[in-house]
């Protein structure tokens, strides 16, 4: 026999057979199973059962459509005391044993909260899987007839007799009376929380599924991967696109964004940003971030959870993560996404739906698409009828003249202040002085005088207050900061095999300029050479020489697998290769106004992240040579040696250049992996992640 479980939703969540308020329609129904599980929670917005209340559970084996509750004579009634755990997490009842040979089963429950022991006006209740006990009664909806159910899930959100459930101010619910905070933008009304229901709009239940059940759906689905009903609640359930677009699943009066919609919101938030992208057309298959220098994602993504968003909207997106088989990059992750579905079709391929990233270390947005069967978070919203949009002037771009290294334009008394910009990386807090109605920024504050004269683009941008004014064109002009005139004292080491390198001091580091090539360990061991398939097999260290002349392994140096920047140490004497540690020291220092560089080599994302973009990290330490796009303050004259798989690719003659740097670290999630820097030709920022040991990448060393 079963026995009544008086246990609360936290603790049958972990059950093998059954997941509190959510089913696997892949699991086996017995033939002939004795009991019925049923698990209840309650989710009234105003009406909440108290402890010492009695739950009514009552089975029935005949049609309850048309017929009243106090007509009905059930064939089983289990009455239980509730406590407050129960309450407030819910709980499992098991009705047994049942009659598995009828045609038809029913289950209503209700609170018995006046204690007359019959179902009143005023009192929770609810049919299993049908809108209202009011409307079974009147013949306008029918109970779902659980026959062939081992367990179901029901939650009280109803009252009998209520003809309309009164939701709080400033809250809606959904189907499962879940509820919702509202917030307006601009033109539009957010649901600030992502869905979790399990019925469309209209009643229909949202399948269930998991694991390959769930890749495998060719029509709408959700999932729960959470183990408890507190994270289902920060973070919603995960659905796939048709489950977005199938029938509508939002609070009545709400719908899933389409990219229509989504472009309005983003254009409202980062009015200024020209990458944005103008309608559904232009929607980019593989995903794009985009508005980066306007923090257009930060805006959006809540700061809780490590997401780093300043959420000055109040949207509150959060790291709900994303599944294909199983749950990824959700918030107990290194790297940790937001993905919304838009209720559009790919373009350019109908097996993928539009959607939106957010990620925590990016300030953009992602516009792209993505399979249609993989599970995403999905938020609401609706117009907003009484927005009326403000027509901004723009601020008059400002006429500048320079003097010297100085850069100056007149006072505009509209403009809320001044964003500054050299070669079109924007200056974290510039140095501005006033005086007489002028304004002046000095370049020296930021760039320091070198060897030799340098020449630098400076753009000026009038900003305006949002209300009444917007942000004026950029204004530009050239500035050039003198060199010292003073011959740089030039330092050299020697690898094994008497290769010279110069090298440049950065901070408290010293760092060699070029590439290494040397074929031999520090104590004169070779280096295995190797190219094509053997390359990629070698378990150990190794080298390969794509070049076919000496004059490009001067410039750029051979490709080392990982083991052989570890095994033992490549390096000329006195110099190592550097470590996730000694690199972010370089980086902090090149870039110290970035947010995002990260911290540790735990939190070294396995895929290849860009930081610093904002801050010109890569820009600063990149040559300008071979099309790679650098200003190579510092000397350190990183280029793109490209990377070695079976054959080079990605070098200084293709059409994407990139310069990937070993460090001397495993990766910290995958032992098959070593931690890398990467830099490209088009990028500003720095990719940090890890690759597979067994390519060629470029090695650089630093002094001990």
């Amino acid at each position: 026999m079963k026995k009544l479980l008086d246990i609360g939703c936290a603790a049958f969540l972990l059950a093998a057979v059954v997941s509190c308020g959510y089913d696997d329609p892949e699991a086996p129904v017995p033939a002939k199973a004795a009991f019925l599980d049923v698990n209840v929670t309650f989710t009234h917005p105003k009406v909440k059962p108290q402890a010492g209340q009695t739950l009514v559970a009552t089975l029935y084996y005949t049609d309850v459509q048309g017929v009243s509750v106090a007509s009905l004579t059930p064939a089983m009634r289990i009455d239980t005391e509730l406590t407050e755990t129960q309450v407030s997490k819910g709980l499992r009842l098991s009705l047994e044993p049942v009659d598995r040979t009828v045609s038809a089963m029913y289950v209503l429950l209700w609170v018995d909260q006046n204690t007359d022991g019959r179902l009143d006006e005023g009192e929770l209740a609810a049919y299993y899987d049908a809108a209202g006990v009011d409307k079974v009664e009147a013949g306008e909806t029918a109970a779902q007839n659980c026959l062939s159910e081992y367990a179901v899930n029901m939650k009280l959100g109803r009252v009998y007799g209520e003809a309309e459930i009164v939701i709080p101010e400033g809250q809606v619910a959904d189907y499962d009376m879940n509820l919702y905070t509202e917030v307006e933008i601009g033109p539009q009304f957010w649901l600030k929380e992502h869905l979790r229901t399990t019925h469309f709009a209209d009643g229909t239940e949202i399948p269930s599924a998991a694991g390959e059940a769930f890749k495998t759906y060719g029509a709408a689905a959700y999932v729960n991967p959470y183990s408890t009903l507190e994270d289902v609640e920060k973070f919603g359930l995960l659905y796939n696109w048709y489950a977005a677009t199938q029938k509508n699943p939002c609070p009545e009066g709400y719908r899933i964004p389409t990219e229509a919609d989504m472009l309005v919101l983003e254009k409202y938030i980062a009015p200024e940003a020209a990458d944005l992208g103008d309608e559904l057309a232009d929607v980019p298959e593989a995903s794009v971030f985009r508005a980066n220098a306007y923090n257009l994602g930060l805006k959006m993504m809540s700061s809780a959870y490590d997401f780093g968003g300043t959420d000055d909207y109040g949207l509150s997106l959060v790291p709900g993560g994303i599944y294909a088989a199983s749950l990824s990059k959700d918030a107990s992750a290194a790297t940790k996404i937001c993905v919304l579905w838009m209720a559009d079709e790919s373009p350019t391929n109908t097996s993928k739906g539009v959607r939106r990233m957010f990620q925590n270390g990016r300030p953009g947005a992602a516009r792209g698409c993505d399979s249609k069967a993989k599970g995403q978070s999905l938020r609401c919203m609706r117009d907003n009828p009484d927005y009326v949009a403000i027509v901004l002037e723009q601020l008059a771009a400002p006429q500048l003249t320079v003097s010297g290294t100085v850069v100056s334009w007149n006072v505009d008394g509209h403009a809320s202040g001044y964003e500054v910009s050299i070669d079109d990386i924007r200056v974290s807090d510039p140095e501005i002085t006033t005086a007489q109605g002028v304004c002046s920024f000095d370049a020296t504050s930021v760039k320091k005088a070198q060897n030799d004269d340098r020449k630098y683009r400076i753009g000026i941008v009038a900003l305006g207050d949002g209300a009444a004014y917007k942000n004026s064109e950029r204004s530009s002009t050239e500035v050039t900061v003198p060199g010292t005139g003073a011959e740089p004292v030039k330092e050299y080491v020697y690898d094994k095999d008497g290769n010279k390198y110069s090298v440049v001091s950065i901070g408290t580091q010293t760092w060699m300029c070029e590439n290494l090539r040397t074929t031999k360990f520090a104590d004169g061991t070779e280096i295995p050479s190797a190219s094509g398939n053997a390359f990629k097999a070698y378990g150990s260290a190794a080298y390969v020489n794509p070049y076919s002349t000496a004059e490009n392994v001067e410039k750029f140096g051979l490709l080392y697998n990982w083991y052989a920047a570890t095994e033992k140490n490549p390096c000329p004497e006195g110099y190592r290769i550097p470590t996730e540690a000694d690199m972010l020291v370089l980086e902090k220092f090149v870039a110290p106004e970035a947010t995002d560089l990260g911290t540790a080599l735990s939190d070294v994302p396995e895929k290849a992240v860009w930081c610093g973009a904002d801050a010109g990290l890569a820009t600063k330490i990149k040559s300008g040579a071979y099309g790679f796009g650098g200003s190579d303050d510092y000397g350190l004259s990183l280029v793109p040696g490209g990377i070695y798989a079976t054959a080079l690719s990605k070098d200084a003659s293709a059409a994407t250049k990139i310069c990937v740097l070993w460090l001397a670290d495993e990766s910290p999630t995958n032992t098959a992996k070593g931690v890398r820097r990467m830099l490209q030709h088009d990028k500003s920022g720095s990719a940090r992640g890890c690759d597979d040991k067994a390519k060629g990448q470029s090695l650089r060393c630093m002094k001990n």
